[in-house]
C-alpha cells in the first residue's frame, strides 16, 4: 500500500509539472528564451564576437617558435653560458645536498642556533641596564628555547629530508596543493656534516644579535621560494593570485618582476613557449601607451605609477602564457578563492566586532542605521566590493562544474564573498555583481531566464524579506541628495571638460598630473578629489582618447575570445566543453562587473587591485588555450580510433577472403 501510495503521489506531481511546463505562460516564456538565443547565435551579435570556430594552437605555438630563426644562435649561446654557469650549478647542487641531508644534521643547526641566540641573550640580560635591550633580551631566550624544541624532532630523526617529505601525508598534500610532485624530491644517499650545520648554526645566533631569529629563519624560507619561482615560474603565478589581498604593493611589484624574470630564462633555455595572440599584441599597445603617459606628463610624479602600471600588467602574460596546463589553472583559481575567502571573512569578522565602524565613506545623515562598511585588508570599502565582485562570479563558475574543488565548498566561498559584498555598502559593486550574475546565468543555460523573469516578479516582495537598511542603499542609487552622488557628479562635470581640451595627449598617469590640472577645472565645493571617479574618464584622461580606444578593444576582443569558445564548445563533441565554457565565463563576468562599476568608480585607483584585474584577465586566453589542446587531444584520439577501426576491418576482410579460399580449394 506504501509503495502504491509512494507511486500515486510522484503520478501527480509529474502531472502537475507537466500541466506547469505546457502552460501559456511558461510555454510563451521558453519560446521567448529559445528566440532570445537563436538570435545570440546566429544574428549580429554573433557575427560581431564569435570569430573563427576553429583554432589552431599548433599553429600558433611554431609560428612563435619560428620567429626566434633570427636570433637562434644568439639564444642557443646564452642558454648554454646560463647552463654552464658555475651559481647556477651551485645552486642546484645545494638544492640536491638540501634533500639528501640528514634530518639529525638540520636538528644539529638548530640546537646550536638556539644555544647561541640564548647565550648572547643571557649575557645581555645581565649586563644591560636598559629597560628596552633587557625587554629584547628575554625575548630571544624565549626564541631560543623555542628552537631547542623544534630540533629535538629532528635529532631524534633517522631520515633524510627527501625521505620524511614523501613518507608525510600532510607534506605530500601541501606540496601537491603548490604544484609540486613529491616523486621529484625522491633523491637516494644521506648528506650533512655535523660540524658544517654547527658552524652555521653559531654564526645564525651570533647574527641574532641584530636580528631577530624569526627573520633569519623566514629568510632561509625565503630563499627556498626563491629557488622554486626559479624552478616552475607557474609557481610564482599562483603566488600572485594568493598574496594580492595581503601584500604590499612594491612587495608584489617585485615578485611581478621576478616570476617574469623566471619565465623569461626558461624561454631561453627552451623549457617552455612563448605563444601570443593578437590580443596579446593590444595589451602591449597598450602598457606601452601607458608607459609614454608617464613620461610625458604634466607631472613628473607620473614616471612611478607609471612604471608600477605596466609592471602588473606582465601578470596578463605571465598567466596567459604560463598557465601551460590544467592543472595549474585549477591550482590558480583554487589560490584566487581561497585567498578572496579568507580577505571575505576578515571583512565579516571586521564588521560584526566594530573593527569597520568609520562613517567617512557615509552620509551619516541619509543612512543613519549603517554603522560602517566593510573595508577587510584593502583599506577601503569601494575597492573590496571591486576585488570581491572579480572573484564571485568565478567561484560560482567552480560551483556550477564542480571543477577543483568539491561543489558544497565551492558554494559556501562564493556565499561568504557575496555576504561581504554586501557589508561594502558600495552600491556601484552590487549593481557590477548582478549584471554579472544575470549574464552567467545566460551563458550557463537558456532556462535561466525564467529565473531572472521569476527574480523581476519578486522584486516587489523584496520589502518583506530585505532589511531595510539594503532597500534605502539600494533605492538611493542615483539620489543627488546623497553627498556622495552630488559629489560625483560634479566631479564627473569637471572631468569631461578636462578630457575635451586634453582628448589626444592626455594629462598623463597618477596623482600627480591630477592635482596640476584639476583646480582651473573644479567646481565650487569638489575642491578635494584624487580622481574621477569614474574608469573610462580616467583611462582617456590619463593616456589619451587613444589609449582608452585601445582598452576598448582589448575589452571587445577578450569578450570575443570567450564567445567564440562558447560556440566552439557547443559544436564540438568534447565531454568537457561544458566545463570550459563555465570556466571562461567566470573571469569574463568579473571583469564585466569591475567594467560596470567602474562607471561610478575609478576602479584602478588601487594598484594590487589594478594586478588582480590583469591577472583575472589573463585567465581567459588561459583556458581558452587548454581547452584547444583539450579539443586537439580528443580529435588525434578519435583519428587514432578510426584507423584502429579502419585497420581491424582490413584485417576481419583478409582474414574472410582467405577463408573463401580455402574453401574454393
Amino acid at each position: 500500500m506504501k509503495n502504491d501510495s509512494t507511486t500515486h503521489s510522484s503520478t501527480h506531481s509529474h502531472r502537475v509539472m507537466s500541466a506547469f511546463r505546457n502552460s501559456i505562460i511558461i510555454s510563451a516564456l521558453d519560446r521567448f528564451c529559445c528566440l532570445i538565443y537563436e538570435m545570440l547565435s546566429t544574428g549580429i551579435f554573433a557575427k560581431i564576437f564569435s570569430g573563427q570556430k576553429k583554432t589552431s594552437l599548433s599553429t600558433d605555438e611554431s609560428q612563435n617558435t619560428k620567429s626566434y630563426g633570427s636570433l637562434s644562435k644568439l639564444r642557443e649561446w646564452t642558454a648554454q653560458k646560463i647552463e654552464n654557469a658555475k651559481l647556477v650549478n651551485a645552486v642546484n647542487s645545494c638544492a640536491s645536498n638540501l634533500l639528501i641531508c640528514r634530518l639529525r644534521v638540520i636538528g644539529t643547526y638548530l640546537l646550536s642556533f638556539a644555544l647561541y641566540t640564548g647565550l648572547f641573550a643571557f649575557i645581555a640580560v645581565f649586563l644591560s641596564n636598559k629597560a628596552l635591550v633587557r625587554h629584547t633580551a628575554y625575548v630571544r631566550l624565549v626564541e631560543a628555547l623555542t628552537l631547542g624544541a623544534v630540533s629535538v624532532p629532528f635529532i631524534v630523526s633517522r631520515q633524510t629530508l627527501s625521505s620524511a617529505l614523501k613518507r608525510s601525508k600532510i607534506c605530500t598534500k601541501l606540496l601537491e596543493a603548490l604544484g609540486f610532485s613529491v616523486n621529484k624530491f625522491d633523491m637516494q644517499g644521506k648528506g650533512g656534516r655535523y660540524v658544517t650545520a654547527f658552524i652555521f648554526g653559531m654564526l645564525s645566533g651570533i647574527a641574532s644579535v641584530k636580528v631577530s631569529p624569526l627573520f633569519i629563519i623566514v629568510g632561509l624560507f625565503a630563499l627556498l621560494y626563491v629557488y622554486a619561482v626559479l624552478a616552475v615560474p607557474e609557481f610564482g603565478v599562483m603566488s600572485l593570485f594568493f598574496l594580492m589581498p595581503f601584500a604590499p604593493t612594491m612587495a608584489l611589484a617585485g615578485l611581478t618582476i621576478f616570476v617574469t624574470g623566471a619565465f623569461a630564462l626558461k624561454i631561453i633555455r627552451k623549457k617552455r613557449v612563448l605563444s601570443l595572440a593578437r590580443i596579446d599584441f593590444i595589451a602591449l599597445i597598450f602598457a606601452f601607451l601607458l608607459l609614454c603617459a608617464g613620461f610625458v606628463s604634466l607631472s613628473t610624479k607620473s614616471i612611478a605609477p607609471s612604471l608600477v602600471f605596466v609592471c602588473f600588467m606582465a601578470g596578463y602574460f605571465l598567466v596567459s602564457c604560463c598557465m601551460r596546463s590544467e592543472e595549474w589553472l585549477t591550482k590558480c583559481i583554487n589560490a584566487l578563492i581561497f585567498s578572496a575567502l579568507l580577505v571575505a571573512f576578515y571583512g565579516i569578522i571586521q564588521y560584526v566586532l566594530g573593527g569597520s565602524g568609520s562613517t567617512k565613506w557615509l552620509d551619516s545623515d541619509l543612512f543613519e542605521n549603517i554603522a560602517g562598511r566593510a573595508v577587510s585588508t584593502l583599506e577601503n570599502p569601494n575597492m573590496l566590493g571591486e576585488y570581491l565582485i572579480l572573484i564571485i562570479p568565478i567561484a560560482a563558475a567552480v560551483w556550477m562544474t564542480g571543477h577543483g574543488m568539491p561543489r558544497k565548498n565551492s558554494f559556501c566561498c562564493a556565499a561568504c564573498l557575496s555576504m561581504c559584498l554586501i557589508l561594502t555598502w558600495s552600491r556601484g559593486a552590487w549593481l557590477g555583481f548582478i549584471l554579472s550574475v544575470l549574464i552567467l546565468l545566460l551563458i550557463w543555460n537558456r532556462r535561466s531566464v525564467w529565473i531572472i523573469v521569476g527574480g523581476l516578479l519578486a522584486l516587489p516582495f523584496a520589502t518583506l524579506v530585505l532589511p531595510d537598511s539594503i532597500i534605502s542603499r539600494f533605492t538611493s542609487i542615483g539620489n543627488m541628495a546623497d553627498t556622495s552622488t552630488s559629489y560625483r557628479v560634479g566631479i564627473w562635470r569637471g572631468a569631461m571638460h578636462m578630457l575635451n581640451d586634453h582628448l589626444f595627449s592626455g594629462i598623463g598617469i597618477g596623482e600627480g598630473a591630477w592635482k596640476v590640472l584639476y583646480p582651473d577645472y573644479t567646481l565650487p565645493g569638489i575642491e578635494a578629489a584624487p580622481h574621477s571617479h569614474n574608469l573610462f574618464i580616467q583611462i582617456g584622461l590619463e593616456s589619451g582618447i587613444f589609449g582608452l580606444a585601445v582598452f576598448l578593444i582589448f575589452i571587445f576582443l577578450l569578450a570575443r575570445m570567450c564567445f567564440t569558445l562558447f560556440s566552439r564548445m557547443s559544436d564540438s563533441k568534447l565531454a568537457e566543453g561544458a566545463k570550459y565554457k563555465m570556466l571562461a565565463a567566470g573571469p569574463l563576468c568579473g571583469i564585466i562587473a569591475v567594467l560596470c562599476q567602474g562607471l561610478t568608480d575609478y576602479s584602478w585607483y588601487n594598484y594590487r587591485v589594478y594586478l588582480m584585474f590583469w591577472l583575472v584577465a589573463g585567465l581567459i586566453p588561459a583556458i581558452v588555450k587548454s581547452a584547444d589542446r583539450s579539443v586537439a587531444a580528443s580529435s588525434c584520439a578519435g583519428i587514432s580510433s578510426e584507423i584502429n577501426d579502419d585497420t581491424e576491418a582490413s584485417i576481419n576482410i583478409k582474414i574472410s577472403s582467405d577463408d573463401t579460399g580455402d574453401k574454393r580449394s
